[in-house]
């Protein structure tokens, strides 16, 4: 059975993204999202991005789907026809295709901020890793509040440039 986390970045509101677009640009920070999202320890598996179909619209088309994983995009009636990408239809269907599938390490929930709330809403996750982004951004949407159920385990900043994010690892109260 795969490893459900979340990856997000967010800004001091909790914003996480403005007019389908990540509202701050910090290179080193999707370095380690990509290095991050692509780590097996088997090498015979991959990870998956599970991922509303507006974050994956708003992801570059020459970078679609992002390589290294397999891109499960949840749509009520998108068709994308590659062999790394997988449509379902609800968030409950992603989740029991990720589990369900021996190919599959881990999975990431991606975004955007529908599936991120039905991630914490429905208590699937076993981690969450978040990136808060100092300062306020212009933002119409974002990241909710963490669940009762969840605690941070770890805390510290990372260094990018002129840039100095704070990094949390949150993991179920009871794991």
């Amino acid at each position: 059975m795969s490893k459900i986390s979340l990856i997000v970045a967010f800004d001091e509101n909790r914003g996480i993204g403005h007019e389908n677009k990540i509202p701050w640009f910090i290179p080193g920070e999707l370095k380690w999202v990509g290095e991050t999202t692509r780590a097996t320890t088997d090498p015979e598996k991959i990870n998956a991005l599970i991922m509303g179909h507006n974050t994956w619209l708003s992801l570059p088309v020459d970078k679609r789907p992002l390589p290294g994983r397999l891109s499960v995009v949840i749509s009520r009636n998108a068709e994308i026809d590659s062999p790394m990408v997988k449509v379902c239809r609800s968030f409950d269907e992603a989740i029991a295709y990720v589990k369900n599938n021996d190919r599959i390490e881990a999975a990431f929930v991606f975004g955007g901020t529908r599936v991120y709330r039905q991630a914490v809403d429905a208590d699937v996750l076993d981690e969450a890793l978040l990136t808060i982004v100092p300062g306020q951004y212009d933002a119409d949407t974002y990241f909710p509040e963490m669940p009762e159920s969840m605690h941070c385990t770890e805390r510290h900043t990372v260094k990018y440039g002129n840039t100095e994010v704070l990094r949390e690892t949150w993991k179920k109260a009871d794991a």
